[in-house]
């Protein structure tokens, strides 16, 4: 069926009921939905409407299952579909009239009173430095609700026919502006970040601004531009991928998203992920979230032989109920990721979404970037047990304390951590003689950026004007070789280099190893509990999978997965010529054949 509307209701805590009468009959419905009713209703014709807690049969499961897999074919049919955010508040009209502005502006600049100009650079400034606090307060307190966290809107918008943004005032929005508005609050909070506390004096139920709920409502949108392949009135620069977004990459990205039932961490991505072909998985409510999980971990891993996925486990203390109940390899996705993934992008950069090409694919290839080429599959799943081919290389020696006593203030904490840990290191390599790197201070900034040390060279050696680049930072990036850090203007950008060592370092901490490697690990393997033993924590590259992994081995001889790390110069395969001697990844995993296997369990 064509030609009906489609109402995406905000969630909340209020569970008032109301009565109404459908179709001729009398059905309670939270009032919530039926103030959204009321507000898209017309007034002078009758238009059929989708709502989904009322359009599907939510006791009846297996058509809960079969609806799963329908809902893109659903959105994309309606005439319209509404983002119903609720009654307004007193600053609602204000961030309404804040986005049709920042409409007008694609680039803001400090003109020469050292504020935000917006106009052009002969005309008033039609936003005051008094008013901006104030402006940006209403426009985060729309950005942040509740409704934006939702996982199941994510594919609603991204399939959705003309979805508007609404509230009882009538006031709508398109999610294009609302998405521009979003990159613009954060990049003038990047930019300045004192703006912060003004915002925060200017509305004092405002706890603490984070940039990082801004990325909620940017990644509502990113899907919906991904699979228009760049047509959702913007300028198009990159080509994309038939089957991007892949299912990995859209539950990394989405991993901090809500949903009631477990099981929907999944399933509400279905009709996102473009890569199912092949995929022998099929959405069922009939099964536990533990088992939908450990299913298609298995699935996926077969359906693109390889073992990418396991970079997404997290051993957190919070994870243990789950881990007691589902095998080590299995990624509790039901739990929010404590640390910056590392197997894939789990954020937006700062930038125009006209200019973002896809997030897809892995970012590094620790095991050579071996291809499946062998008649023989690399691993095989045996119940709760994963058999495959790894090496033990290296354990964790120490892990760094973190920063003490970081001062309050506008600065990042990612910031204060950068300077105490390269302080930590430094002080540590030096005072152990370590010649692991020939620049260990180098090999730190790198690895602070999430990058190799090519991709950070001193000034001199850089190409780069020295005479441009600030006598603090002694390295700078190549952009060409940055896992990160995108090209600006020729070079790079300070600010959203900043910004990647926040996203990097998040919820994790340096360590060395037993062999002088420094890396990243979780930082909940240096948190002890009071029933752990002390462990080993062993580091383990696997053939097929692109990251580092820390694993402890069981009394049985099988391992238990913890988590991914960072071991810089493990990063792009170095350590198969500087500790193994081999010239060809191929050639090595081949050779070792059956003498590398591993059970994790």
């Amino acid at each position: 069926m064509r030609g009906y509307l489609h109402s995406l209701v905000m969630w909340g805590t209020d569970l008032t009921v109301e009565n109404i009468v459908m179709n001729g009959q009398n059905k309670s419905i939270r009032t919530t939905l039926a103030n959204a009713i009321r507000a898209i209703r017309a007034t002078k014709h009758i238009v059929p409407m989708w709502i989904d807690a009322m359009s599907i049969n939510q006791d009846d499961i297996p058509e809960r299952g079969r609806q799963v897999q329908r809902m893109g074919q659903i959105y994309d049919n309606a005439l319209k579909v509404y983002s119903y955010l609720g009654q307004p508040y007193d600053d609602f009209a204000l961030a309404f009239s804040f986005v049709e502005e920042l409409r007008k502006h694609p680039v803001i600049r400090f003109n020469q009173h050292g504020d935000f100009h917006f106009g052009m650079e002969n005309e008033d400034n039609r936003i005051t430095p008094e008013q901006l606090p104030r402006m940006c307060a209403a426009l985060y307190n729309v950005l942040t609700k509740q409704y934006f966290r939702r996982a199941w809107i994510l594919q609603e918008i991204a399939w959705a026919t003309s979805p508007t943004v609404l509230s009882d005032s009538k006031l709508a929005i398109q999610y294009g502006d609302l998405d521009m508005a979003a990159y613009h609050l954060h990049d003038l909070l990047a930019r300045d970040p004192a703006l912060i506390s003004q915002i925060e004096h200017a509305d004092p139920s405002i706890s603490k601004v984070s940039t990082h709920m801004l990325a909620y409502p940017r990644k509502v949108f990113y899907f919906r531009y991904l699979l228009s392949r760049g047509d959702e009135n913007v300028l198009p620069f990159h080509k994309f991928k038939n089957d991007s977004p892949g299912y990995l990459e859209v539950l990394v990205l989405t991993r901090d998203f809500e949903c009631t039932d477990p099981v929907d961490r999944i399933f509400a991505l279905w009709n996102l992920a473009q890569d199912k072909a092949g995929l022998k998985f099929t959405p069922s409510y009939e099964n536990t979230f533990e088992e939908a999980y450990a299913d298609f971990t298995r699935a996926w891993s077969v359906q693109h032989g390889i073992l990418d996925i396991l970079g997404a486990v997290e051993m957190t203390p919070q994870s243990r109920d789950f881990y007691e109940r589902s095998p080590s390899w299995c990624p509790n996705w039901n739990a929010a990721a404590t640390a910056g993934c590392l197997v894939r992008k789990d954020y937006l950069p700062t930038r125009f979404m006209s200019a973002l090409g896809d997030q897809e694919g892995k970012l590094y290839s620790a095991d050579g970037d071996v291809e499946q080429g062998a008649p023989v599959p690399w691993f095989t799943f045996e119940a709760n047990a994963l058999h495959c081919t790894g090496l033990i290389l290296d354990e964790i020696a120490i892990v760094c304390d973190d920063a003490p006593d970081i001062p309050a203030g506008t600065a990042p904490k990612s910031t204060w951590r950068f300077h105490h840990w390269m302080d930590v290191l430094r002080t540590h390599y030096q005072k152990h003689e370590l010649g692991t790197y020939d620049d260990p201070l180098r090999a730190v900034w790198a690895m602070f950026h999430g990058d190799s040390i090519a991709a950070w060279p001193p000034v001199a050696e850089s190409g780069y004007d020295p005479q441009t680049y600030r006598s603090s930072e002694p390295y700078v990036c190549l952009p060409a070789l940055s896992r990160h850090v995108l090209p600006f203007a020729g070079s790079f950008n300070h600010t959203e280099a900043w910004s990647v060592v926040d996203t990097v370092l998040r919820g994790r901490r340096p360590f060395v190893t037993k062999n002088g490697y420094m890396g990243l690990s979780p930082a909940y393997i240096s948190e002890p509990h009071k029933d752990d033993e002390p462990h080993t924590w062993q580091l383990a590259i696997v053939m097929g999978c692109s990251v580092p992994l820390v694993l402890r081995e069981r009394g049985d001889g099988t391992y238990q997965l913890v988590g991914s790390c960072f071991v810089q110069g493990w990063m792009d395969g170095e350590w198969l010529e500087t500790m193994m001697g081999a010239e060809s990844a191929k050639d090595f995993w081949e050779a070792l054949g059956d003498g590398a296997k591993m059970v994790i369990t």
